[in-house]
């Protein structure tokens, strides 16, 4: 799979290996006039065959909360075409079969999003390790007419719910919870 990444990961050298490695896009976000290319390049990608993981967030939250999801590269899934689908995944950071909050979850967040990624993995390694759940939801069907605002909308409701079910139905004794 391809990941959407800032153009900031790749400033490092370590960054710009992983994403190698992995594969992927880069996108300036001060650069609004570059978003066609970038879904257009997404688009390649998931033609290809490659699924492109997209955060839709487009920043770093302590993870206590689903924030509001972007639209603008929603698009690149209708231009894919064929039978395109976004897969709505909720990601629950947990330390110690407990829950990871306060400094946990950002520490957790700051691996995935922080372009210095040794400081980022030093800071999770102090906080002791920390799990990671993941749910999944049902597949979306991506519509020939589908705007990136519906496909984001829809998308952000439907991780809403797994983050929801997520905390309803974790693992977590009851009572550890902290967000």
């Amino acid at each position: 799979m391809s990941f959407l990444a800032k153009k900031e990961v790749g400033a490092s050298l370590l960054g710009r290996i992983v994403v190698a490695l992995q594969g992927g896009v880069y996108i300036d976000r001060r650069r609004k006039r570059a978003i066609p290319g970038v879904n257009a390049a997404m688009a390649r990608e998931m033609r290809a065959g490659a699924p492109v993981v997209l955060f839709a967030e487009a920043t770093t939250g302590d993870g206590n909360r689903v924030l509001k999801f972007r639209s603008s590269h929603f698009d690149a899934a209708r231009q894919a075409g064929g039978s395109a689908v976004i897969q709505p995944v909720f990601l629950r950071y947990c330390r110690d079969r407990g829950p990871a909050g306060g400094a946990h979850r950002p520490a957790a967040g700051r691996l995935v999003w922080r372009y210095d990624l040794l400081a980022a993995f030093a800071g999770v390694l102090r906080a002791g390790g920390i799990l990671c759940e993941i749910h999944y939801g049902d597949p979306l069907p991506v519509e020939p007419s589908s705007s990136g605002k519906f496909l984001a909308e829809t998308a952000e409701r439907a991780v809403r719910a797994l983050a929801e079910r997520a905390r309803a139905t974790s693992a977590i004794p009851a009572g550890r919870e902290t967000g």
